[in-house]
């Protein structure tokens, strides 16, 4: 609960995956009036491969944080799944009350790329 406002001020405008108070509809009237405006293109991705994905220690030196902000987020990427009693270096649980904005802070920058 943290986390959440100070990187959603953050993450771009055009972005509506795992967003509160974003909704389907709403990326759908983005597209509509983008494509009235310019030329542009939209990008749908599958992306549940990325929660398997996430180095843990780039995305630590990506959100900047120190102390026991950065040893909480540490611990929820090393979770693992629920079924897997193990840690693990790569990944984060896709189930995990975390991971929606684990992905978004993530992915944020793509539309810049």
């Amino acid at each position: 609960m943290a986390l959440e406002p100070e990187f959603e001020a953050t993450f771009e405008g055009n972005s509506y995956g795992y967003r509160p108070g974003r909704s389907p509809i709403d990326a759908m009237k983005q597209i509509q009036l983008c494509l009235r405006q310019a030329d542009k293109f939209v990008s749908e991705t599958d992306i549940s491969k990325c929660f398997d994905k996430i180095n843990h220690e780039k995305f630590l030196v990506l959100i900047d944080h120190k102390g026991k902000p950065r040893n909480q987020i540490r611990y929820w990427l090393e979770l693992g799944n629920i079924f897997e009693i193990e840690s693990s270096d790569l990944g984060t649980p896709q189930e995990g009350v975390i991971s929606p904005l684990l992905s978004n802070i993530a992915l944020d920058g793509i539309e810049k790329k």
